[in-house]
């Protein structure tokens, strides 16, 4: 599974999606801030990231965990449902946007959409295996 970085400014609610996200197996980080944020980049695989900070903005940590980690999965947790935040958002580096109250079914199963594409916390596929097995029909 992968390891979670949830940046949730809302203590209650960060609590909440993380205790909920640990009743499902994955080792969460927390973070409230930019500032505790950004020491932890190095440490996950995926980020969920809140929008709307105090001390920083979500689009802008996003776009600069992008830079910094290429490969890691980046959500994007808003209470800003507008299109354009949306596309701003995908543009600028992140994996998926998704509107607060997130319901934790989906943001779950965007986290496992992401780790497939990872290749984490699963069985890993050799496509180069699977083709040597093809058969041709004659």
């Amino acid at each position: 599974m992968a390891k979670l970085l949830l940046l949730e400014d809302e203590v209650d609610y960060r609590q909440e999606i993380a205790d909920f996200l640990q009743s499902e197996g994955h080792e969460v980080l927390e973070a409230g801030s930019a500032a505790e944020f950004t020491p932890l980049m190095d440490q996950m695989d995926i980020a969920l990231i809140d929008v709307g900070l105090p001390d920083a903005d979500g689009f802008e940590l996003a776009a600069l965990l992008r830079k910094h980690r290429s490969k890691c999965g980046i959500i994007m947790l808003t209470a800003q449902g507008g299109i354009n935040h949306k596309i701003a958002s995908l543009r600028g580096g992140a994996d998926h946007y998704l509107v607060k109250p997130v319901r934790y079914d989906e943001l779950l199963a965007h986290i496992k959409a992401l780790e497939r594409r990872m290749g984490l916390g699963g069985w890993p596929v050799s496509y180069t295996h699977l083709r040597a097995h093809e058969t041709r029909e004659d």
